[in-house]
């Protein structure tokens, strides 16, 4: 039978064949032009892939639709009601579909947030201990050098004692200053 509009026969092609999904950009360009991170643009890139995947259970209680091309049933011609019903079933059916599809994508998305949650709250962490490390590394050397200014200023002659804050081969080389004279050797 020919469709009587150009509208039926535009979804008549289309229920048998159905148009390719459009290409998704890759994460690197989707992270370049939304200046997220490409770890999190791959992880939404794969959160749209799975819910593009409409799992319908087995244990389904709705009757299968019927396909667009069905125009008898049991060798006779489909009524005006067999096809309203028809036509409620699958929009039923592909209702439920979406909402599966959709229920599956924002569990993706929490996920999703849940892991970069983690992450920046580890990032926040590792940055914590490193300018924690670096304030003990500036404390120890600021008191190394307080202890060899004391030393040096007291005249201190006890090896052991400049032991403890230098290495044996330490060499100390003043500059000449206009304030303070040298003797030839120390230059």
């Amino acid at each position: 039978p020919k469709p009587k509009t150009k509208a039926m026969a535009k979804k008549n092609l289309e229920a048998r064949n159905p148009s390719p999904p459009l290409p998704s950009p890759s994460p690197a360009e989707l992270a370049t032009t939304s200046g997220m991170s490409a770890t999190a643009a791959k992880l939404i890139q794969m959160a749209l892939a799975e819910s593009n995947n409409c799992d319908i259970p087995a244990a389904s209680t709705s009757p299968p639709p019927a396909s667009i091309g069905d125009t008898h049933h049991h060798g006779r011609p489909l009524t005006a009601a067999e096809k309203k019903k028809s036509s409620r079933d699958r929009n039923r059916e592909h209702a439920r579909c979406t909402r599966l599809r959709k229920k599956a994508y924002v569990n993706k998305l929490k996920e999703l947030v849940d892991g970069l949650h983690a992450e920046r709250s580890e990032d926040a962490r590792m940055r914590r201990v490193a300018v924690q490390h670096l304030a003990e590394i500036q404390e120890l050397r600021r008191k190394v050098v307080h202890t060899f200014l004391g030393y040096h200023a007291g005249y201190e002659k006890d090896a052991r004692r400049w032991e403890t804050i230098l290495e044996r081969d330490f060499w100390l080389k003043q500059p000449v200053t206009p304030y303070r004279s040298f003797r030839r050797c120390e230059i």
